[in-house]
């Protein structure tokens, strides 16, 4: 069985520059994946395409011709909207003798080579088609919004449904794999697809320097899975009319001073977002045209972001925001009464407050702050 890996590696990357070779810890952010990759010890071909001579040089620097080869690939394969599949192509015809292939992306740098291993052992006895990479947490469809002028939409209708992220830290796929062959065979669309489920850290992807900062801290003092979302919440009662849900850490009267004139009115909901760098079109929601969850056409226009998908470049990703899962305020009658509240059609923008001031305003823990405000997933 012959397995390649290709690590797509381009110079140009605006929000944080030259990315893929910036040091980590005294590495290039790069050789954190081809590290893993090695150490697996799975594959038969692991190669860097790149159009760059700074990186092929970087990665000549640290990796024999035996370990890492480079493939250059042309100029128009290295722009911003160059799509993904056309540089997996370019490799797929540079390396014809291959049985399965996996895309690494080089901004991961947690990943793990017992996971490689799984998935490789998956492929040899369970004989899947595809290996994909899902979160272990589960998120709420109906907390996913879009902006407007007048303030935010919701994407999905009632009632809510919970979902999985899928994320390309670890992607693999066989060279039988074909999207036809799912219908001719008549599967469903999750069937022969086996998935590898991440740990937080795994999910941490550098694209900005809040991103790179975060990884820094992680590789020099470590981190425990609870040090991130794993809090204890407490219910707290504010009025008559309002419930607050937070960490069971926080002082409550910062809340009470802070959101006092936004607590004199019940007519709507009071909303504690965060933006949402992952696109909502990268949820494992199965069948999704077929079912139209989505609350209008222009929501499923919002969502489901072509060029995203297509180049895994997230400059052409529309703004989306996802609420807060450590803070939340529901209206007490429809908690006591056991009621569903639905969402009015726009939430103002004066009803919309932010999950990084809420923790600045209640956390002084520097550390704490870059753990929450980092965390993308």
């Amino acid at each position: 069985m012959k397995v390649g890996a290709l690590v797509p590696a381009r110079i140009g990357s605006k929000r944080l520059q030259k990315k893929n070779i910036k040091i980590l810890k005294g590495r290039p952010l790069i050789c954190w994946t081809i590290d893993v990759l090695l150490e697996s010890d799975v594959f038969y071909d692991i190669t860097v395409s790149t159009e760059s001579d700074e990186i092929a040089e970087t990665v000549r620097e640290y990796y024999s011709e035996r370990e890492v080869k480079i493939l250059k690939r042309p100029p128009d394969l290295a722009q911003d909207d160059s799509p993904l599949r056309d540089v997996v192509l370019h490799y797929m015809d540079n390396r014809s003798n291959l049985d399965w292939y996996g895309v690494f992306m080089p901004t991961f740098p947690f990943r793990k080579k017992e996971k490689i291993r799984e998935a490789y052992n998956a492929i040899l006895t369970r004989y899947p088609w595809k290996i994909i990479s899902t979160t272990d947490i589960e998120y709420c469809l109906l907390d996913f919004y879009y902006p407007i002028e007048e303030g935010v939409k919701q994407f999905f209708r009632p009632p809510p449904l919970f979902c999985k992220y899928n994320l390309p830290v670890y992607k693999m796929s066989s060279l039988k794999y074909r999207e036809e062959l799912w219908y001719m065979y008549g599967l469903a669309s999750q069937e022969r697809v086996y998935r590898l489920i991440l740990s937080t850290e795994e999910t941490i992807d550098i694209d900005t320097i809040d991103d790179f900062n975060l990884a820094e801290y992680i590789l020099n003092f470590g981190i425990k899975e609870n040090d991130f979302y794993y809090f204890n919440f407490k219910e707290y009662i504010l009025s008559d009319d309002w419930i607050f849900i937070g960490p069971s850490d926080i002082n409550i009267d910062t809340i009470l001073k802070n959101f006092s004139h936004a607590l004199e009115d019940n007519s709507n909901h009071i909303l504690i977002l965060k933006e949402n760098i992952v696109p909502a079109s990268f949820l494992n929601i199965s069948d999704l045209s077929a079912r139209n969850y989505f609350r209008s056409d222009e929501a499923k226009k919002k969502y489901i972001n072509e060029e995203v998908l297509k180049t895994q470049n997230m400059k052409y990703y529309y703004p989306q925001y996802r609420h807060s899962r450590l803070f939340r305020f529901l209206r007490r009658k429809y908690v006591d009464d056991r009621k569903y509240f639905e969402v009015k059609d726009v939430v103002p923008w004066d009803r919309i407050f932010w999950e990084k001031d809420l923790v600045n305003m209640l956390y002084n823990d520097e550390d704490k702050r870059l753990w929450i405000n980092g965390l993308k997933i």
